[in-house]
């Protein structure tokens, strides 16, 4: 008889375990959805008209040009004048080298950032009002028309907004799982925040 009632235990549902796992999925979707539609409109408004004729305006020109020169050149150039952008011009550099090309290898890599960033946008929302917010305003963030400026200029100011973007949320996350464990800690389930 112990062998069927331990048989039974094994074999009965675990809805507790269940509903965790639904429940962690339900919070994976949602998150996919409120980053991944914001990241994908950026795109999209970024890859439109990209070329603009081909032509480059002057701080785009610099960057072309520094980025075809190599590590030392860039380095030399940096220590007199763009200093703060000399490590997007190494990365530059890089792209150059491994991609070649014109006007789009020098504005896609802000197009990307800027998607990136878009996403970061979305999530931070989420996480500090939820959905609604979290779409909205990364929906709203690629029609601003600064950032539009910026997510098709061959510059650095897009990959600096999405570094300080994805900082930003970093830091949230890290202040509210701080939050819940020192509550867990003291007991204090009432200043635990709504998932």
């Amino acid at each position: 008889m112990e062998f069927e009632i331990s048989t039974i235990r094994e074999q009965a549902p675990q809805p507790a375990k269940a509903a965790l796992f639904s429940s962690g999925l339900t919070r994976f979707r949602t998150k996919a959805f409120v980053a991944i539609v914001p990241m994908t409109v950026t795109f999209t408004f970024g890859l439109w008209g990209i070329r603009r004729q081909n032509s480059m305006w002057g701080d785009e020109s610099v960057t072309y040009q520094l980025a075809h020169r190599d590590l030392t050149q860039i380095w030399r150039t940096a220590q007199h004048v763009d200093l703060v952008h000399a490590f997007y011009y190494a990365i530059m550099h890089g792209i150059y080298g491994l991609v070649g090309g014109g006007l789009l290898t020098l504005r896609l890599p802000s197009v990307l950032a800027m998607s990136a960033a878009a996403a970061g946008v979305g999530l931070l929302g989420l996480r500090l009002a939820g959905i609604r917010a979290g779409l909205l305003a990364g929906l709203v963030f690629p029609l601003v028309p600064q950032i539009q400026q910026y997510t098709q200029e061959g510059r650095s100011y897009a990959m600096v907004c999405a570094l300080v973007t994805w900082a930003t949320y970093a830091l949230v996350a890290c202040v509210v799982r701080h939050t819940r464990w020192r509550c867990l800690r003291h007991h204090h389930a009432a200043c635990l925040p709504a998932p």
